[in-house]
Formats: C-alpha cells, sequence, structure tokens
C-alpha cells in the first residue's frame, strides 16, 4: 500500500516520526513524504532535520507562506496547498494519505485528496483546543477523513457523534507519548 504523508510544521513531523518510522520498516507500505506550509519558509531546517532522520522528502510543496499571515495571504496560500498536493497525488496516486492535526496546510492537503478521491486517515481528530480557530479545522478533517486514530476515548466519541463509522474510528493514543517513552532515561 502506497502511503502519502503529508506534513506542514516542525511540531507534527514531530508526533508523525514514530508511526512513519514503523511505516517504513513495514514491507506491506511504500511511503512517500510530503512537506510544505512553515517547512518551506525562508531560514526553516525542519526538511534538512527530517532528511538527517533518514527519511526522504519525496514532495515539497510551496504555500509562499512568509511572517505575514493575514486573511489574504492565508487564502492564497491554501489555493496553492490544494493545487500543489492535487499534482502530488496525480504524480504519487497513493492509496492513503496520512495526516495528524489541525492546521490549516492539512486542510488543504486533505481538501485536494477529496477531490482526488484519496482516502484520509487523520491522527488526532476529536481532540479539543478550547477557544482557538483550530478545533474548526481539525473537526473538518475528521469529516474529510475515511479512517480516524484518535488520542483518546473521549475524542473517539466526539468523532463518531460527528457521524464517522464507528469501525473506522480507532483509539490509539497520541503517538507524541511514543516520543517521550522512546528519550534515554
Amino acid at each position: 500500500m502506497r502511503v502519502l504523508t503529508v506534513s506542514g510544521t516542525r511540531a507534527d513531523w514531530g508526533l508523525l516520526q514514530p508511526v512513519l518510522t514503523l511505516l517504513r520498516t513495514d514491507t506491506r507500505f511504500v511511503l512517500d513524504i510530503l512537506v510544505t506550509g512553515q517547512h518551506l519558509m525562508a531560514d526553516s531546517t525542519s526538511v534538512a532535520a527530517i532528511e538527517t532522520s533518514d527519511f526522504d522528502v519525496s514532495y515539497r510543496v510551496d504555500m509562499g507562506l512568509s511572517g505575514r499571515d493575514d486573511d489574504a495571504m492565508l487564502c492564497a496560500a491554501m489555493g496553492r496547498a490544494v493545487a500543489g498536493v492535487g499534482a502530488a497525488l496525480a504524480s504519487s496516486r497513493p492509496d492513503l494519505m496520512l495526516v495528524l492535526g489541525d492546521r490549516y496546510e492539512i486542510l488543504g492537503a486533505v481538501t485536494a485528496a477529496l477531490l482526488s478521491k484519496v482516502p484520509v486517515a487523520h491522527i488526532a481528530g476529536g481532540d479539543v483546543t478550547e477557544g482557538a480557530f483550530d478545533d474548526s479545522i481539525r473537526h473538518a478533517v475528521t469529516k474529510m477523513s475515511a479512517l480516524h486514530f484518535t488520542t483518546t476515548e473521549e475524542a473517539a466519541t466526539r468523532v463518531r457523534q460527528m457521524g464517522e463509522m464507528p469501525q473506522n474510528v480507532l483509539v490509539t493514543g497520541s503517538p507524541g507519548i511514543d516520543q517521550v517513552l522512546a528519550v534515554p532515561r
């Protein structure tokens, strides 16, 4: 199974890395990595850090982000994300897109997957960030996803209440815990 993973920030990469480490060692999967968003901003070193971790970046979608995050710039960036990820999907032809979280980079990627008829697996759907617009993005990503890997049973309940099929909602915990447990003592 070919899996295209999308990462937009150093933060989501850190959470995705333990999952991707397992996927790349399992012969049932072929892993492609697409970076976008903050990874490709001027002065960012996160792509080099990904490659230093022995992961190959297959696709780069520059959203044209700068330090100026006004509404018009973000809307234009989202449009570039949808178009660029759509082109990467046409090229890679994955069986599944794997995403984590609640940022606009991920919303653009998942929108492209939905329009390209590529099923999405979403990590951390159903979580809540009080008072932030992240919840709206996370819930939209959840509704456009086919598989749901939630961090808690409470989050899984929220995802099921959104009408998602219970058999496609799995409580897997946070991959960030795997990172903590991997720290040498």
